[in-house]
């Protein structure tokens, strides 16, 4: 093998994860590669152009890695490293009384944030009432695989027709809920993953 081929260390992923991987091991000496499948670096940290039909105008818009939150120190860390400007998300309550609005057949409904989660919360609870029973021990999920097997053909659609006498607005807020955590439509969101997901958060919405 050429020597230009030998690497100390092989990345799997251009992500953020792989790319801070990468910096801080270059910086430590080490000779290294990074796989990535896509046609670009950066993972779900990207955007694309979009130009709206009524106007000219070209604006980016985010594909993935638009939200930080102040509970990620280490996103935080890069945020402050390389001096990010971070916009406030518009719209979002700044409190559990400010209003929250969900459309609901076609229909704008607006509720206080605390009452649209406390509905959405106990629905949860619903949803996910074999977590315990699937993922006992959530970090080592192949303990569990026969408990997993039984659930696994399911979507989250399919579990969302299970449930009975749920509200229209408890369904517009679960729907938008399972949407997010799977970062797609409902039918191709496993319903395994959403009890993992919720089993590694102590199942505690």
């Amino acid at each position: 093998m050429h020597e230009k081929h030998i690497y100390d260390i092989v990345i799997v992923g251009g992500g953020l994860a792989g790319l801070t991987a990468a910096r801080e091991l270059t910086g430590q000496g080490r000779k290294l590669a990074i796989l990535e499948a896509k046609d670009r670096l950066g993972g779900r940290t990207w955007f694309q152009e979009w130009k709206a039909s009524t106007s000219s105008e070209i604006w980016p818009l985010e594909m993935g890695g638009g939200w930080v939150n102040s509970n990620q120190p280490h996103v935080w860390a890069e945020i402050t490293r390389y001096d990010l400007k971070l916009f406030e998300r518009p719209g979002w309550p700044k409190n559990y009384d400010a209003p929250l609005y969900a459309l609901v057949n076609d229909e704008v409904v607006t509720n206080p944030m605390s009452e649209n989660m406390a509905q959405l919360f106990s629905l949860v609870e619903e949803f996910a009432n074999v977590a315990r029973q699937v993922f006992p021990k959530p970090f080592d999920p192949q303990s569990s695989m026969e408990q997993i097997k039984n659930y696994d053909s399911l979507s989250n659609a399919d579990r969302l027709e299970q449930l009975e006498n749920i509200s229209p607005l408890q369904h517009t807020l679960l729907k938008r809920l399972l949407a997010m955590q799977s970062h797609s439509s409902l039918s191709e969101g496993a319903y395994t993953e959403f009890l993992r997901w919720f089993a590694l958060s102590n199942y505690d919405i």
